[in-house]
């Protein structure tokens, strides 16, 4: 009795882990149903051993300038408050240690990159103490290259900006239509000899002029501008009518 009842709570298991599934279009799924709620077991790595061991040591580097920066900081501001300013001292130190340990590890106690005997720079000062004189001097520069990062970001972004402004394409432009395009310049026109054409005309042997289409459509932009347009127009005593063709070729 124990045994299959073993057997039949086995069997049951199995069997919920393995529920058929019924797809949206009606067809069925044999994917089991605890895939879905199952928690992921991977070991989560810490981001700046990520860093390490991608090789992005120059964040390393960064973290320590900006602990020494830390330090120098508050042993400005607090010169008598040593037991605070060692403790903070110590923390820093051994997160560094740490760093050029994973990368010695990770490299095989390969200690020439750049990033990395900066760190080791920086675990000296910290070792061998700030005075006034070092401490000073590193803040200052400090605060002058932040400003001079400040103005160089500055600068680029009104050269961006200007450089943009220059490729907008300009606003409320109006086009200009030259009537004198309309009006054949009488310049153009053939002397006629009006006595003969009044022959033909009484006679019906005048030819009417055959009217080309063409000569009255004025064209308002260029055929490779994204948007092309044209006027066809028309005379009528005193009046003149204009016919808008606009065309899009744009993927608007």
């Amino acid at each position: 009795m124990k045994n299959s009842s073993v057997t039949g709570v086995k069997s049951q298991t199995e069997q919920k882990n393995t529920d058929i599934l019924i797809a949206p279009d009606g067809s069925y799924l044999t994917q089991p149903s605890y895939i879905s709620t199952q928690k992921s077991t991977a070991v989560e790595t810490f981001v700046l051993n990520s860093f390490i061991s991608d090789g992005c040591t120059y964040i390393c580097s960064s973290l320590a300038t900006i602990l020494l920066k830390l330090v120098s900081i508050y042993k400005n501001m607090c010169p008598n408050n040593s037991e605070v300013a060692n403790l903070i001292t110590a923390k820093c130190l051994n997160i560094l240690i740490k760093i050029i340990q994973l990368y010695t590890e990770k490299y095989d106690n390969k200690n020439d990159n750049i990033d990395i005997q900066r760190i080791f720079c920086v675990i000296n000062l910290l070792t061998k103490g700030l005075n006034s004189e070092i401490l000073k001097t590193f803040l200052d520069t400090c605060d002058t290259s932040f400003y001079d990062y400040i103005n160089f970001a500055k600068e680029k972004n009104e050269e961006v900006l200007e450089i943009c402004t220059l490729n907008e394409p300009p606003k409320n432009i109006e086009w200009g239509v030259s009537f004198s395009s309309i009006i054949v310049s009488i310049q153009e026109k053939k002397k006629e000899n009006i006595f003969n054409k009044s022959l033909l005309a009484a006679t019906g042997k005048l030819e009417q002029p055959i009217e080309n289409i063409s000569d009255k459509i004025i064209p308002l932009t260029g055929l490779s501008d994204p948007i092309y347009a044209e006027s066809y127009i028309k005379i009528s005593n005193f009046d003149i009518y204009f016919d808008m063709l606009i065309v899009n070729q744009t993927n608007d």
